[in-house]
């Protein structure tokens, strides 16, 4: 048990959590009279439910982050934006823009060239920041892989967060579902925690808010990820040297991000006496989430179960079908005590194995692929990040990030942190609005780096 302790403590620390508290920059400066207001070149008359019936099939000879369906959920005034930015933990100067929001279905790829269907939250400033309009992809923190999970399906859950107040700043603002979530259907899933799947829908979510409000219209993107998020922009950087065309990202910016060692979930599943029931129902939720996903995007749906035992993969993929991330865990410790009675044996062993001395073979092999594939190296040539961190963060800790920067610099990544002392996983978003103005302005940022040391994973286990 003190094993189990160890190992699941750690996972609390490196983990991502579910959304978080709002931050964003400070009002406009540039917009006035004569900035007129962004608003969608296309007819937005289908109704919300249509975006999530949308089939993949459909989008198959349609260029990467087209249009497929697009809805209108009406204006909200600046009274509106800052009331329910503040509920959601804004601290800022105060907005000055009114919002048109939208829901749009668009053209994306799974993985390896596989067509796919996204769907998205869009933000229209009426009185942008600047023309043409600065723009900004907002990846959401980690909330489940059931479609009723999905952020633009519960009235802008862990993304209004960050999408209002920066949009009542004048930013134009897309915040993608990802791929699967939303409108899988049970047919497929979101690639949680896969880098090249989550790339995918964060790339052409910035392409689908072009074809929305027409060539012209829009300045350069920021890429902006909160936790799971935070690993989906990380992600996306990686990507744009051979997937961003068509795309100018001026800035990336992480916060918390998820970008730990996945070698853990691994390390969990060789505790077996450890139950599933209590205080580490939500990690547990966590590390199953991870094998089914990985399963279900890799070697599809009808695998995605394969990991765990047997008599139980009805009831995973059930909970995995009904249930967000904090309800999760309680439901899959309804199917099984620990987590030895959870996970097939074989499958066990096999992944046991490849974390020591091998051989590494089966499925054990394939899992240990995908962990590696999901930490691609950055593009020293690509732009800038900027790792947010709270000094409080018990989820993502600070020595967590500290080790996602370590790699950037090693990897000669333009990458420094900004740590904010007194905040926590959530409150640093808040926090950090002014300084997140600066950085999508393109302007200096003054805040420190105080990040302690990188301690890596296996040091950790080691006591």
């Amino acid at each position: 048990m003190r094993a189990h302790r160890r190992a699941l403590t750690l996972l609390s620390v490196l983990l991502s959590a579910c959304g978080g508290r709002g931050g964003a920059p400070p009002s406009a400066t540039t917009a006035g009279p004569a900035v007129p207001a962004l608003e969608p070149a296309i007819a937005c008359t289908a109704k919300a439910a249509q975006l999530y019936r949308t089939d993949a099939s459909a989008a198959t000879d349609a260029p990467r982050g087209s249009l497929l369906a697009c809805s209108d959920d009406g204006a909200r005034s600046v009274a509106e934006l800052s009331s329910r930015a503040n509920l959601l933990g804004y601290v800022g100067p105060a907005l000055s823009s009114t919002a048109r929001v939208l829901r749009v279905a668009y053209r994306t790829e799974r993985l390896a060239g596989e067509p796919g269907v996204g769907t998205a939250l869009v933000y229209l400033p009426g009185r942008p920041r600047a023309w043409p309009v600065p723009a900004v992809v907002v990846a959401h923190g980690t909330i489940g892989l059931a479609d009723v999970c999905a952020p633009s399906r519960k009235g802008g859950a862990f993304v209004d967060e960050l999408a209002l107040p920066l949009v009542g700043a004048g930013f134009a603002v897309i915040a993608p579902d990802y791929a699967g979530l939303g409108n899988g259907r049970g047919r497929t899933y979101q690639g949680w925690g896969i880098a090249e799947d989550q790339a995918h829908s964060v790339l052409d979510a910035a392409r689908a808010l072009q074809h929305l409000v027409g060539p012209g219209a829009l300045g350069r993107f920021a890429l902006v990820g909160h936790s799971q998020g935070g690993g989906a922009v990380l992600a996306a950087q990686a990507a744009l040297a051979s997937d961003g065309a068509g795309l100018d990202v001026a800035s990336v910016v992480a916060f918390a991000p998820g970008w730990y060692d996945a070698r853990i979930f691994g390390r969990i599943l060789g505790h077996g006496e450890a139950p599933l029931r209590g205080r580490f129902e939500v990690l547990h939720a966590f590390t199953a989430m991870w094998f089914f996903a990985h399963a279900a995007v890799h070697d599809g749906t009808a695998a995605a179960a394969d990991a765990f035992a047997a008599p139980l993969r009805a009831a995973v993929t059930r909970a995995m079908d009904e249930r967000c991330i904090l309800t999760l865990g309680a439901e899959l410790a309804r199917a099984a005590r620990s987590v030895g009675e959870l996970y097939d044996p074989g499958f066990v062993a096999s992944v046991q194995a490849c974390l020591g001395p091998g051989p590494c073979t089966g499925p054990g092999q394939r899992w240990l692929e995908r962990v590696i594939a999901d930490r691609p190296a950055l593009s020293p040539g690509g732009p800038p990040v900027v790792l947010i961190q709270g000094l409080l963060d018990g989820i993502v800790t600070p020595s967590a990030t500290r080790c996602t920067l370590d790699r950037l610099q090693a990897d000669h990544v333009r990458a420094r942190a900004c740590s904010l002392p007194g905040t926590d996983h959530f409150s640093v978003l808040g926090r950090a609005a002014p300084l997140l103005a600066d950085i999508l302005d393109g302007h200096a940022i003054a805040c420190e780096d105080a990040l302690p040391t990188c301690t890596p994973v296996d040091d950790l286990l080691a006591h």
